[in-house]
């Protein structure tokens, strides 16, 4: 798939300009938006995700496919395909990240990268929106600001990284894996997101219909559940 980039010095999201800006983008493109800093970078659940101008990387894909191919195929899963590609990329330079179910990525259990998929259909075609920030020099005191154990790829590696070298490798790895995931679905890469996921054979506590259950996590399932 062809790649249509756009990048910003700053920006509010990188997710919400594609949801303003999605009825102008080619659909048989895959459109990357990129930006230095965010003042108003999104997480999960409407939580904020620290996005300052300190070198990290702020992406979001934007795609559409046919409703058809999801016919058999959790949409969801797509969030594993980004995780795999960064997981992929920080490998090759030497880090050893893991996967937390769903959308988390942890290195030494501490967060770098989270990841965050919006869609809608219209017509026949469903449209995805999905939303990468990886902390790579992100600085100590900033990370101590987050209200969870978080980390970057500098301060694990004490060393600076390219941010354009990043977004690059990730973006074609991304466009590589996506075209596969459209062809045979989530299938082909269930197998890895076993291998990196470190909630597999520990014990949970899930908040269900409003009630608190604890049990032992065996596996994640095929539809990525």
């Amino acid at each position: 798939m062809h790649i249509q980039e756009f990048h910003f010095p700053s920006i509010d999201s990188t997710n919400l300009w594609i949801k303003r800006n999605k009825s102008k983008l080619d659909p048989k493109l895959l459109t990357t938006v990129q930006a230095d800093c965010q003042t108003k970078g999104q997480g999960r659940r409407g939580s904020t995700w620290l996005s300052p101008n300190q070198g990290n990387l702020y992406l979001s894909f934007h795609f559409t496919a046919h409703i058809q191919r999801f016919k058999d195929t959790n949409w969801l899963t797509i969030n594993y395909l980004l995780a795999l590609c960064l997981i992929e990329v920080l490998q090759e330079k030497g880090l050893s990240p893991k996967l937390k179910w769903p959308n988390d990525i942890l290195i030494k259990e501490k967060k770098v990268s989270g990841i965050l998929c919006e869609t809608t259909q219209i017509d026949d075609k469903m449209h995805f929106i999905i939303g990468i920030g990886v902390n790579i020099n992100m600085a100590l005191p900033s990370l101590k600001t987050i209200d969870q154990p978080a980390t970057s790829l500098s301060q694990e590696s004490h060393q600076e990284f390219s941010v354009s070298d990043i977004a690059q490798k990730l973006k074609k790895t991304f466009n590589k894996q996506l075209t596969l995931y459209l062809k045979e679905g989530f299938k082909p890469f269930y197998p890895l997101v076993c291998s990196f996921c470190t909630v597999k054979d520990k014990k949970v506590q899930v908040s269900y219909k409003g009630k608190q259950r604890q049990g032992r996590c065996l596996q994640i399932n095929e539809d990525g559940s």
